[in-house]
C-alpha cells in the first residue's frame, strides 16, 4: 500500500499543485522528495536493500557480529524477555536431559553450550564451564557469568546440592515454558488489531500528508490564476 502511495498516487498530486505553483507545506515536500526517489531509482533502491541485507548476513556471520546482533535482540522489549526465556527452556530442558543420561557434567556444559544458538548464553556457558574447571560450583559458576535468571540458578543450586538437579532442572524448563506459551497467547490476541493500528497510522499519516495542500488549494489556486 506504501509502495503505491508513493509511486502511483503521490506523483499525480505533485503534479497537480505544480501546476497551480502552490506553495507546499514541509511534509508533503518531504513526501514528494521520497516518492521522486522511489519512483526513479527503483533499481538502485533495491539494490541497496539487497547489498544491505547481504551486510547484515557477513556481519552476522562473524562471532563478534553475532554476538552484538544476539544481545540488541535480548535487549528488545517484549520479544526479548520472550526469546531469553525460550534459550532458557532449551538450556535447561537439555541440561535435564544429558544430566539424567548420566553424562559427565563437563561434557553436558559444553553440549548445552551448541544447543541454545544464542551467542551470548553460549558465552556464558562457555565461561561457566571454565569456571567449574577451575573449582566453582556449577551453580556458583552459572550465578558468575550474569546471564541466568535467579529463578532457574536457584533450581540448579537446589539440584546440586540434593544430587537432584535433572528433575529440578526439568521444572525449571516447565516454568520457562509455561512463561513462553503464555506470551506467546498474548501476542497471537494483540498482533491483528496492533498490525491494523500500525497500518492506519503510516497509511493515514501519508495520505494526511499528501491532503495538507489541498485545506489551502482555494489560495493556491487563486495565486496561480495571478
Amino acid at each position: 500500500v506504501v509502495w503505491v502511495l508513493f509511486y502511483f498516487i503521490i506523483p499525480k498530486f505533485a503534479g497537480v499543485y505544480a501546476s497551480y505553483e502552490a506553495d507546499l507545506p514541509g511534509p508533503t515536500l518531504v513526501a514528494i522528495a521520497i516518492s521522486d526517489i522511489v519512483r526513479h531509482n527503483v533499481f538502485f533502491v533495491v539494490l541497496i536493500l539487497i547489498a544491505a541485507l547481504m551486510a547484515f548476513f557477513l556481519f552476522y556471520l562473524s562471532d563478534k557480529g553475532r554476538y552484538i546482533v544476539d544481545s540488541i535482540a535480548l535487549k528488545i522489549p517484549v520479544t526479548g524477555s520472550l526469546l531469553k526465556n525460550s534459550v532458557m527452556s532449551k538450556f535447561a530442558r537439555t541440561f535435564s536431559i544429558l544430566m539424567f543420561s548420566g553424562v559427565p557434567i563437563m561434557d553436558t556444559m559444553e553440549l548445552v553450550e551448541n544447543v541454545v544458538q544464542n551467542a551470548v548464553v553460549e558465552s556464558a556457558v562457555r565461561k561457566a564451564r571454565i569456571m567449574v574447571k577451575e573449582g566453582y560450583s556449577v551453580a556458583g559458576a552459572f550465578k558468575k557469568t550474569g546471564i541466568f535468571p535467579p529463578t532457574l540458578l536457584q533450581l540448579m543450586a537446589t539440584g546440586e546440592e540434593t544430587g537432584d538437579m535433572d528433575n529440578l532442572l526439568g521444572k525449571a524448563a516447565d516454568f520457562f515454558e509455561k512463561l513462553v506459551d503464555s506470551v506467546i497467547d498474548r501476542l497471537t490476541s494483540l498482533i491483528e488489531p496492533l498490525l491494523i493500528v500500525l497500518m492506519a497510522v503510516v497509511v493515514g499519516g501519508i495520505i494526511i500528508v499528501i491532503y495538507l495542500p489541498i485545506f489551502n488549494l482555494g489560495l493556491a489556486m487563486t495565486a496561480g490564476n495571478k
